[in-house]
């Protein structure tokens, strides 16, 4: 009771609150998460590998073609781009890197609109180059879901919320 005669109000835990928003189970508690982490990590890890070596092809051969893909410096540098910041992600925390592949999703999903709807672009994209846009697309977006795997709703069986 409070001096004015009133209850005093007591924590709740398990509301919509902001510390408990995004809860994290132990990996050991969600099935699979440990090794669908460790190939999400492999995964990406080729994924920059693959895409730094098209990068640097892409300024080598600048405004030729690589593979069937079509390269100019812009494009190139956005390849190189997405290979540097996946590739420092995949030695990162899993928020990290989950909010790296959702910003990869975003990105390749109107870059690869944009090149499917407006066919000269100043990318100067063709159909292989729309394809590895959609498959970096794809990529990125099972990847974040990989990465998401232990988020937990508050008051879900493995949430702790004294454990921030």
């Amino acid at each position: 009771m409070t001096n004015d005669g009133r209850r005093k109000a007591t924590t709740v835990h398990g509301g919509w609150d902001d510390d408990e928003l995004f809860d994290r189970a132990p990996a050991w508690a969600v099935p699979g998460e440990v090794v669908g982490e460790r190939i999400g990590r492999v995964v990406f890890a080729v994924q920059s590998a693959v895409l730094l070596a098209v990068g640097i092809a892409g300024l080598v051969v600048a405004g030729g073609t690589f593979l069937g893909l079509r390269l100019n410096v812009p494009h190139a540098v956005l390849l190189l781009v997405t290979a540097g910041v996946v590739g420092g992600a995949v030695f990162a925390s899993q928020k990290v890197i989950r909010t790296v592949l959702a910003v990869q999703t975003v990105v390749y999903l109107f870059v690869g609109a944009f090149g499917l709807a407006f066919a000269p672009t100043f990318l100067d994209l063709n159909g292989l180059d729309s394809l590895l846009h959609g498959v970096l697309f794809i990529l990125g977006f099972i990847g974040a879901y990989v990465f998401a795997a232990g988020i937990l709703e508050p008051g879900e069986l493995g949430s702790d919320p004294s454990a921030s």
